[in-house]
């Protein structure tokens, strides 16, 4: 037994990273399982009951009860009633409950998975899944003889649905290896299954699994009543008090599928919008970030399905709609394109939790598990990728039990909640957010399909562009695999990156060496991207860009039209991660620059001898360069620059009107900041690092946007980070030219430079007029998140 404070565990359980994990655990070593272990699990539950952790008695209690369950499963295992007297004995003694039956079904489903297994391995195991076969039907067998005993409608459904699983899984196993399945057992099983559907007694899983099973019997050539069955099974789970969100999307997805082969679009439309609206639903009342992003995860096919079908029915040549009803259609395309984007980081813009609950037993569990996946994380990089697959999927259950446990420890708090923040905006809400005399770009894209919206301010420009991108063997399409080498091409602009070094660097990808130069990847994305669009925003002023997928990391402000000039030649641009998160930087707007914090971390510790003398003249030069940047910057405000960003940033920084970081530092964590309320207009991130050259990131693109939405989470309306490091040749001249512009313009009370937009536009424009810099690894590296289209003042 194991001490977890005061209360003590057996099996090993304080280290299960959920409620499910421990059943598992118990169920796996259930021959140790005893009335010992039954005991000590109710008295470590009701310690903790006592001492006011509700949350962690709850596990302990559900766990007592899969053990007692396990301890009279066994007991019946052993025993071979001869008589029905012996039988109506061993049911009274053991007592079996609905958590028996649920064990019954369960051990069921293990052996017929063991089955699977054995039966698809690469070496085939007949033996093994022979005897799986047997262990499954026997446990089925015994299950239907207790719930005859018990005359219990909800066991007799549990007993029936592991009878029906039994039968049909030789089946099952045999169709993708194109063997006949046995109509016999099929009809056998089905007639099971429905008892198990019909019965209100039962559990929804089981209930809504046998849906599934009776459509597959019923087979494609039976389309009603298939429909009919996945209709019943979406409407059992829409029912539930909490609705399983994964089955509802796939079974509505089938459903939708369908649906498309039969042309019908405005059900396609329907079943797509109902998982969203589902969707909506968990996240008005999640309160965890993490917990938001696992309801959001696997909800993108509803998006790209409804955005489909709104297009095809835009675009319907038999179409009587008028003309209002298809630009509804094209507004509740640009609706869903940006409800879509970044959505759990939208959700925790709006949100901020309070207290939670007091339960000790989950603040150790989230311990564990961060302090396991930060060892499988460094484990996961050491290794080889196929070696690394088992580790991968224990972090995602990792991450999924994290999320679980962060909700539950904020169960029942009331926080705090911008409803204006948390709903998906409007057509109408989008076009306010639009810059004066500007335009909006929202982006949607999916494997094979790019959709593009112009949102002027008096309203959408016109239909939605779609284009049909060719597939690409290394990426979801063309443009996807132009986006990634694009950004490749440019950060091996780097001081020691020679074109040999390309070349060679070419070989190891197995790309061509003219690929990895730029030009190409900013003329091909142009066409794209923006040249279908060009006519839309012609003579217009600032550009927001609002990306999605793969185009999120496109530095847009370098992509060049046929005469060879950049975007950013003709627009000032900004960035967004969608229009909710852009709603939440315009409402928290602040217009001051007076005070600033600048910082950067040194490479070493000066204190450490053995790193100082290590330190390459590069790494100085480099340490240098952070130094004179961050002195520039805090001069323009009058102020000095400060040596401990990492302590002094979420002090003394949170108040500062503008923030300028040269980061190489890892304890400045995305949860520190966003637990800071900072006052700042903007915060610049400048990602450094003291490896020659800044050939390679310190600060990876998942980190950097971690820190992006972190600042955002604290109250900032403005971020500009890098996307690659900040070259340091260019570092001093840059930040003097662009914060030169910045407090300019905002001491000016007329013009068009008046906005950080403008002024990132100057000095990008500056840098790249001079011939040593006209590299896009030089002057591109710098984007603006949020709202840059505002005006700023020294008041």
């Amino acid at each position: 037994m194991t001490a977890v404070d005061d209360v003590a565990l057996p099996m090993g359980l304080d280290e299960a990273i959920s409620a499910e994990d421990g059943r598992q655990l118990l169920t796996r070593e259930e021959a140790d399982v005893s009335a010992d272990t039954v005991a000590a699990l109710h008295s470590a539950g009701a310690a903790l009951a006592e001492a006011g952790d509700a949350a962690g008695a709850e596990d302990l209690l559900d766990w007592e009860a899969h053990a007692r369950a396990l301890v009279s499963w066994r007991k019946v295992l052993g025993q071979a009633p001869s008589s029905q007297a012996a039988l109506t004995a061993l049911v009274a003694d053991v007592a079996p409950d609905d958590r028996f039956f649920d064990l019954g079904v369960e051990m069921a489903e293990s052996a017929l998975a063991d089955y699977a297994r054995a039966r698809s391995a690469p070496a085939p195991e007949p033996a093994a899944a022979a005897e799986a076969l047997e262990w499954a039907n026997t446990q089925a067998g015994i299950l239907r003889v207790l719930a005859a005993q018990t005359a219990d409608p909800g066991h007799q459904a549990r007993a029936a649905y592991a009878g029906g699983l039994a039968l049909i899984s030789p089946s099952t196993q045999a169709e993708p290896d194109g063997e006949p399945r046995d109509e016999g057992q099929a009809a056998e099983a089905g007639t099971l299954f429905r008892q198990c559907a019909d019965a209100e007694s039962a559990p929804a899983r089981l209930r809504f699994e046998s849906l599934r099973y009776l459509a597959w019997i019923a087979g494609p050539g039976q389309p009603d009543e298939v429909a009919g069955y996945q209709a019943a099974a979406e409407a059992l789970l829409a029912a539930a008090p909490k609705p399983d969100l994964p089955a509802l999307r796939a079974v509505r997805g089938d459903r939708a599928r369908r649906a498309a082969e039969r042309g019908d679009d405005a059900e396609v439309l329907r079943l797509h919008e109902l998982n969203l609206a589902d969707t909506e639903h968990e996240l008005r009342t999640a309160r965890a970030v993490s917990y938001a992003e696992k309801i959001t995860r696997g909800c993108e096919p509803d998006y790209a399905g409804a955005i489909g079908a709104c297009l095809r029915l835009t675009d319907s040549t038999d179409s009587t709609d008028s003309t209002d009803s298809t630009d509804a259609r094209s507004a509740r395309i640009l609706e869903l394109a940006e409800a879509g984007k970044a959505r759990a980081f939208a959700h925790a813009l709006a949100t901020q939790a309070g207290a939670g609950v007091n339960s000790p037993f989950l603040v150790r569990r989230r311990d564990r598990i961060e302090a396991e996946r930060q060892r499988l994380g460094d484990l996961i990089r050491q290794l080889p990728s196929a070696a690394a697959e088992g580790s991968r999927r224990r972090m995602s259950l990792l991450r999924d039990a994290l999320a679980d446990n962060a909700e539950r420890l904020l169960a029942g708090d009331a926080g705090s909640r911008d409803p204006g923040l948390i709903e998906p905006r409007t057509a109408d809400e989008i076009r306010a957010l639009v810059p004066a005399g500007g335009a909006l770009l929202s982006y949607h894209w999916s494997p094979g399909r790019l959709v593009i919206c112009v949102v002027r301010e008096d309203g959408l420009a016109g239909r939605p562009v779609t284009a049909d991108i060719p597939a690409d063997d290394r990426a979801g399409d063309r443009v996807a695999r132009a986006a990634v080498l694009l950004n490749v091409a440019i950060r091996g602009r780097g001081d020691d990156v020679s074109p040999d070094a390309i070349v060679r660097l070419a070989g190891e990808r197995g790309e061509r060496a003219e690929e990895l130069w730029p030009e190409q990847f900013q003329h091909y994305l142009y066409e794209q991207l923006i040249a279908p669009v060009a006519d839309r925003i012609a003579g217009r002023g600032p550009l927001v860009i609002s990306p999605h997928g793969p185009l999120r990391d496109v530095p847009f402000h370098t992509l060049l039209d046929r005469d060879g000039s950049a975007l950013v030649d003709r627009h000032a641009i900004a960035y967004t991660d969608g229009a909710l998160a852009l709603a939440a930087c315009r409402q928290r707007r602040r217009t001051a620059l007076v005070t600033c914090f600048a910082a950067a971390t040194a490479p070493a510790d000066p204190a450490d001898e053995a790193a100082a003398a290590e330190t390459t003249a590069a790494e100085a030069a480099a340490a240098d360069g952070a130094v004179g940047e961050v002195a520039v910057v805090a001069s323009a405000f009058g102020a000095e620059p400060e040596p401990e960003p990492a302590a002094a940033v979420l002090g003394e920084g949170a108040s500062a009107d503008v923030v300028h970081l040269r980061l190489d530092d890892e304890t400045l964590t995305p949860e520190r900041i966003a637990a800071t309320p900072f006052a700042a207009s903007l915060v610049t991130l400048s990602a450094c690092q003291v490896a020659p050259v800044d050939a390679d990131r310190v600060v990876t693109a998942a980190a950097m946007n971690g820190l992006v939405e972190a600042f955002m989470r604290a109250g900032v309306p403005l971020v500009a980070a890098t996307l690659w490091p900040l070259p340091g040749q260019v570092a001093v001249p840059f930040c003097a030219a662009f914060y030169a512009a910045l407090t300019t313009a905002a001491a000016a009370t007329t013009g068009d430079g008046g906005t950080p937009a403008e002024a990132l536009r100057a000095a990008q424009r500056e840098l790249k007029s001079d011939s040593r810099f006209s590299h896009p690894y030089y002057w591109a590296p710098f984007t603006l998140w949020g709202d840059a289209t505002a005006p700023l003042s020294e008041e």
